[in-house]
């Protein structure tokens, strides 16, 4: 969908490696994506322009700036925008979009791309009257997962699989667009950063809870699995599923999981093809479907064929018809792997099982299946986990051999065997400890459990929680900052919620008039004390055009002019020496009009 009037974007006409801009068709926090047309070929492709917004701006209308201070950032963020481009440019899969060339140019880089016509799946979905049956997704959907499949054994994820990243061709061929390479470049460019400036690195309702963590580069293939299979729930379920970061703080309050079963949305369902929904949306990445083959399995889709059902008519009837798929001849790598499926399931199953008390005995601290903190939560979950027995020590084999029993006297009772002795469990104690925390909820109490509790759950909700008072002392330093900036006359302020150009302003005139040097990219304890302790103005009064300073140091609308009217008076003027007994001085005259 375009997006119209973006003031960062290029202007229509303006030229990239030969081709000319037409319009917008897609902003976010890193990208602005473009439709252009070669002039000569009539080709239309679309082009990808690197544009961190909050750090580059644009000059002489093609040009991009930004600070000294980021020149670093800028420079990693550009060679992974690069370098993921080129990664791209290897892949050849009818059902991923044909990424063509990179070009540098303006001080940034541009990612030149085949232009697919068609609307989105989200569009698509929108129109029906009525969630999908499986039979109408089947066509539609399956590409996809063979697409994602070949991604994956290139060794590369997608991150951003999404009904709005899939395209979907005039004919009902789907394809997938826009990698989510740039939202990682966005994470940890906020990571690097030394400002306070935030991107959004994860869509809702389709990204797992993983994807939210400061270590999200390490994602693998599971979250490639929950994002597809948040896309088959909304399709079948007429809505996305709950978002992770809703989940996440369901859990943490002891709710439980807010995730509805698909089959209480799409009770029509087969029950097993839902509950393999369900588990490919697993909130902990190792209770999930590891791959996207074994997605696929699990929903019954393992052979070659897939059925095809004709959509049925209606007044909102889509601009195409799916048409029936045919799945591509898999390599020998593949054919092999699904030659075995059939033998290999009931062990698959039994390996399951196996591996969920490996975890469970092994693993179980780390809830979200990577390290990093976790976004802002506030109660702990139940936490449910086996008692370890001890195990006995193994006896050298020369004791054993020469071991006699020695027969225990009629009056002495049988001794009792030793008791195994019990371990206390050490996340129930995080538990406890971490609810002892969250009453008291301040910064220097979470730091003191993590010097206790450094891993596990607990530990990176305790990080959450640091991470969120801190946030809200930074919020309240800003408001009390930009006040006082105020009040000293420093400048004038619109919001005090947030750090702004004006801010910086006000603060850069206070270095100046205080002889201070305070840096003025972020507010600071140090900077609000010395504002504080100045007492009166600082910065010189400077009133708006039309307005006038008054002596109590406000700026106010000038008097109105006073008219002298310079006309002799009327009448006739008598003068006289003044009158002692009248008070007046004998030595002036007293002149009176008559």
């Amino acid at each position: 969908m375009a997006i119209q009037n973006d003031p960062n974007a290029l202007k229509a006409g303006s030229k990239i490696a030969g081709y000319e801009i037409l319009r917008v068709i897609g902003s976010g926090g890193f990208g602005i994506t473009y439709e252009a047309a070669s002039p000569i070929t009539s080709k239309h492709v679309a082009i990808k322009e690197f544009f961190p917004r909050g750090i580059a701006s644009r000059e002489e209308s093609t040009r991009i700036v930004f600070a000294s201070r980021d020149t670093d950032i800028m420079a990693w963020a550009l060679k992974r925008f690069e370098s993921s481009t080129t990664d791209q440019c290897k892949l050849k899969h009818p059902n991923i979009v044909d990424v063509i060339h990179y070009v540098k140019d303006n001080d940034t880089g541009y990612m030149i791309m085949e232009y697919v016509e068609g609307e989105t799946l989200e569009e698509w979905l929108r129109k029906r009257p009525a969630p999908l049956s499986v039979a109408e997704l089947r066509p539609m959907i399956e590409p996809v997962f063979g697409a994602l499949e070949y991604l994956h054994s290139q060794k590369l994820i997608h991150r951003d699989i999404a009904p709005d990243n899939i395209m979907v061709r005039a004919n009902g061929t789907p394809v997938i667009i826009d990698f989510g390479a740039i939202k990682m470049i966005e994470q940890q460019t906020q990571l690097r950063s030394k400002t306070n400036r935030s991107f959004s690195v994860s869509k809702q309702f389709y990204s797992p809870p993983e994807q939210v963590q400061d270590k999200a580069d390490h994602l693998d293939a599971r979250a490639d699995v929950y994002a597809l299979a948040a896309t088959v729930y909304r399709a079948l379920g007429g809505r996305p599923p709950v978002s992770a970061e809703e989940r996440t703080q369901q859990i943490a309050f002891g709710n439980g999981d807010p995730l509805q079963p698909l089959i209480t949305l799409a009770p029509q369902l087969d029950a097993q093809f839902a509950a393999a929904v369900d588990r490919a949306l697993a909130f902990n990445a190792r209770d999930r479907t590891d791959s996207i083959e074994g997605f696929r399995d699990a929903i019954g889709w393992g052979g070659n064929t897939a059925l095809t059902v004709a959509v049925p008519g209606n007044e909102a009837e889509p601009r195409f018809q799916p048409l029936p798929y045919s799945a591509p001849a898999p390599t020998a790598d593949l054919a092999a792997r699904k030659s075995s499926r059939r033998w290999l399931g009931a062990a698959a199953v039994a390996a399951a099982i196996v591996l969920v008390f490996v975890f469970v005995g092994a693993n179980w601290l780390n809830l979200f299946g990577t390290r990093g903190p976790v976004v802002i939560v506030q109660q702990p979950p139940p936490v449910l986990t086996r008692q370890p027995q001890p195990a006995q020590p193994a006896q050298p084999p020369a004791q054993i051999a020469t071991k006699t029993e020695t027969p225990r006297a009629p009056s002495q009772p049988p001794a009792a065997p030793p008791k195994a002795e019990t371990k206390a469990d050490p996340q129930s104690d995080a538990q406890r400890d971490f609810q002892v925390a969250q009453r008291i909820d301040t910064r220097e109490i979470y730091e003191q459990f993590l010097k206790q509790y450094p891993e596990g759950f607990y530990a990176q909700l305790a990080r959450a929680q640091i991470q969120r008072l801190a946030a809200a002392d930074l919020n309240a330093l800003t408001v009390k900052l930009n006040v006082e900036l105020r009040r000293v006359g420093c400048g004038i302020i619109a919001s005090d919620a947030s750090w702004n150009d004006e801010s910086r302003k006000a603060l850069t005139a206070f270095n100046q008039y205080a002889a201070t040097k305070f840096d003025v990219s972020a507010p600071s304890a140090a900077a609000l004390d010395a504002v504080q302790a100045k007492a009166s103005r600082v910065c010189p009064l400077v009133c708006a055009p039309g307005l006038v300073a008054a002596p109590n140091g406000s700026c106010i609308s000038p008097p109105p002019p006073v008219v002298r009217n310079n006309a002799p008076p009327k009448g006739k003027l008598v003068c006289r020496w003044g009158d002692f007994n009248k008070g007046e001085q004998p030595h002036r005259q007293v002149c009176e009009v008559q």
